[in-house]
């Protein structure tokens, strides 16, 4: 009995864990409505002082993503997608980090990494250039060439399977977005700590 019980709940947790590790961590904090209707003036925009009450909690660890719609061209190809604004050094999941072409991302560096799927459909490669139209903040067309650094293979679940993923400051200089993000993500040690510490993070 204690073997199988054992069993079961180690498969249980490595299942959760690859979920939750994969990109989309153990807890989401959004502006109000931006879940269900989500908009690019919807930001958080001071997603420090929301960090600094979390990590009050010593197992939680947090990380801010930008995202936005986006049309990607080629000499050939034009294909929608997603792009993701993410911090290289301080992600907290695996978002974008499984590589397999090309090198992965620095931060505050100029380069993109692109999903699986997408690089397939566009035919692209590490060294080649993308261009990336999408909309800014302002409500302008912003637009520009990016080199592509790595390409990764985004989990099924997240949002990473048509995304093209870039440093969190420049995606922010792109779509004039001066300050704020969409998304705060919060990793525990485990998953029964959300549980444990949900209401403590609410009330903060």
């Amino acid at each position: 009995s204690s073997f199988f019980i054992a069993l079961s709940d180690g498969t249980y947790n490595r299942i959760i864990s690859a979920f939750t590790s994969a990109g989309i961590g153990h807890l989401q904090i959004h502006k109000k409505t931006y879940f269900e209707n989500p908009a690019i003036y919807k930001l958080i925009n001071f997603p420090e002082k929301i960090e600094k009450r979390i990590k009050k909690i010593q197992s939680a660890k947090v990380s801010y993503r930008l995202y936005s719609p986006a049309l990607f061209f080629t000499e050939k190809e034009v294909v929608p997608g997603i792009l993701i604004g993410f911090d290289p050094e301080k992600e907290v999941t695996n978002l974008c980090r499984g590589i397999v072409k090309g090198k992965f991302l620095k931060k505050h560096e100029r380069e993109v990494l692109i999903s699986e799927s997408l690089a397939k459909t566009l035919n692209v490669s590490p060294g080649e250039m993308l261009a990336v139209v999408s909309q800014g903040l302002d409500g302008s067309i912003a637009n520009e060439l990016f080199k592509i650094k790595g390409i990764f293979k985004a989990p099924e679940i997240g949002p990473g399977k048509d995304a093209v993923c870039m440093d969190l400051q420049i995606l922010r200089t792109f779509l004039n977005i001066p300050h704020g993000v969409h998304e705060i993500v919060v990793l525990f040690k485990s998953y029964k700590d959300v549980n444990k510490y949900l209401s403590f993070i609410k009330n903060k």
